[in-house]
């Protein structure tokens, strides 16, 4: 998308990620589609808090971060 330039979102310093992550909450942006941010949002608590199995979570780091006590299972790339 054009709005976070060339090089896109991580293209951009944190100060200026925060500040487009923040004009999109406020549906500043005239191009993005309704609901954007919420979905954006609700996909990456997935990717942080969600089962490692399913590909986020690495390294068990958002289960760390809320001190979570449960089974932290490993798998096999086959399984």
């Amino acid at each position: 998308n054009s709005t976070a330039g060339d090089g896109g979102f991580t293209g951009l310093a944190a100060d200026e990620q925060d500040a487009l992550l923040t004009s999109l909450e406020a549906g500043e942006i005239a191009d993005a589609p309704p609901g954007f941010f919420y979905t954006i949002m609700s996909q990456t608590r997935q990717g942080m808090f969600g089962d490692p199995m399913y590909g986020g979570n690495i390294g068990f780091a958002g289960w760390d971060l809320i001190g979570y006590p449960g089974h932290k299972f490993i798998y096999t790339e086959e399984e």
